[in-house]
């Protein structure tokens, strides 16, 4: 008897975008982000302690993004980290 398995679903994929003062960039990137076909994908900007307004600036441009705002520059990794954590906490 042949028996029929179906394929695994896609995994979950959480995209963590690091902003720091460039909110017009970050703004670009989740466009072209919103393009992606991938079924399962969580995007998290992580708003790297900017001084220039960009996390109410990304709000405005995209409701529908979570922002997790760092109050202090963590740096390149230490920001990425901060969203990554938040994505394994979600499983």
């Amino acid at each position: 008897m042949n028996e029929i398995i179906s394929p695994a679903p896609p995994p979950s994929v959480c995209c963590v975008v690091l902003n720091w003062n460039g909110w017009r960039d970050t703004v670009a990137c989740l466009e072209s982000l919103r393009h992606s076909s991938y079924p399962h994908l969580e995007i998290v900007v992580v708003d790297n302690g900017s001084t220039d307004d960009s996390a109410r600036m990304i709000r405005q441009k995209d409701r529908t993004v979570e922002i997790l705002e760092v109050h202090s520059n963590l740096g390149f990794a230490g920001g990425n980290n901060r969203g990554i954590r938040l994505a394994l906490d979600r499983g």
